[in-house]
């Protein structure tokens, strides 16, 4: 079979400013509306790590560019090797699969005979390791991942506003229509015994009298009425997706303490770095209370106190200056560093929402 190269090797996939940097095993495949798609095993620190996602890019010019890589599988475990494929007129199929924990144990041992940085990097990975339950192994690794209680989950839970739109642009409208009629047939149900004690506490205040608000009745149904009120507000403030990143961050932040206390660099690096993002200030804050002793918790809130207050006020005078320069006394001095302050100061607020994403920056 002759062979033509059409194109100079090149790098498509990378996040070179970080330690998750590895991508390895990839598959590449056309989709059915003419663009291509490759998927790997990415934001990974090697061949051997715990902590491989599936990631997905496309491109839609032949191969030219490509989008970023976007996790597409990221369960608790390595997950390796992914593969993809297209079927029908719109369907996609991506696979991956795991090593388990005992495995990952094996293969990054803390030994006396080993290197000092060996050791360093395989305690790194254990800390991790050691936060992934039973049930989410087995949940990954075993049959369970097609038993019914994965998709109770689901209806139970269903999806966030952003999840939905995600799921809505993946072009499989009969799998999203499946999830649905199912989270629907399960928001009715609760909605039933809703309706229920509404229309009762309904009943019982157009038919009140003086006596009613004097005895309490009258208040004892408004208060079921804001019972009922939150219940519902409450089913549209639940999303499965969004529950397991808030698991794997928990992960994170304890990973983050492991490290923290073990690793001096790692310590040194946090500490004149540039702070968080205010969400995660408050977890990290909070997980901190229930990994560190009590004075080593003091002295982590006091330097961490520091490290904010110094990049806060950074920010600070970088959207001052920002917002100077479009007065025009000040339109012929230098944008500093302001030019994208209003992205940074969004970011540093609410956590990374617009702008370039910073695993691409």
């Amino acid at each position: 079979m002759d062979l033509e190269i059409k194109r100079e090797a090149r790098t498509i996939l990378a996040n070179p400013d970080s330690r998750f940097s590895y991508f390895a095993w990839p598959t590449v495949a056309r989709m059915p509306d003419g663009s291509l798609a490759v998927v790997c095993s990415g934001y990974r620190c090697g061949h051997i790590c715990p902590f491989g996602k599936a990631v997905l890019s496309v491109s839609e010019d032949g191969g030219e560019t490509w989008s970023g890589p976007a996790p597409v599988i990221d369960t608790p475990l390595d997950d390796r090797d992914a593969g993809i494929t297209a079927f029908g007129d719109n369907g996609v199929i991506v696979t991956s699969f795991n090593n388990s924990r005992a495995a990952q144990r094996n293969w990054n041992p803390v030994r006396e005979d080993l290197p000092p940085e060996i050791n360093r990097r395989n305690a790194f990975y254990l800390a991790y390791v050691y936060t992934v339950t039973d049930e989410e192994a087995e949940r990954y690794l075993g049959a369970s991942v097609m038993e019914p209680d994965v998709r109770i989950r689901v209806n139970q839970r269903g999806f966030c506003r952003k999840h939905h739109a995600m799921l809505f642009t993946m072009s499989n409208r009969l799998g999203h229509a499946l999830m649905l009629e199912s989270h629907m047939i399960e928001n009715r149900e609760r909605l039933e015994e809703s309706w229920k004690s509404l229309e009762k506490a309904g009943g019982q205040l157009a038919g009140a009298g003086f006596g009613d608000r004097l005895n309490g009745k009258a208040k004892a149904a408004r208060e079921s009425i804001t019972a009922e009120a939150r219940k519902i507000q409450q089913m549209a403030g639940t999303c499965v997706m969004c529950d397991t990143i808030s698991d794997n961050m928990l992960r994170y932040l304890h990973t983050f303490f492991h490290l923290y206390q073990s690793d001096g660099e790692f310590k040194r690096r946090f500490l004149e770095g540039k702070g968080l993002c205010i969400p995660h200030l408050g977890q990290l804050i909070e997980v901190a209370a229930e990994e560190l002793g009590t004075r080593e918790l003091g002295e982590f809130v006091q330097a961490l106190a520091r490290t904010e207050k110094q990049n806060l006020d950074r920010i600070q005078e970088d959207i001052s200056w920002f917002i100077k320069k479009f007065d025009y006394r000040y339109e012929k001095e230098d944008w500093k560093n302001s030019r994208d302050a209003v992205e940074r100061t969004v970011n540093k607020t609410r956590g990374w929402c617009v702008g370039k994403e910073p695993n691409e920056a």
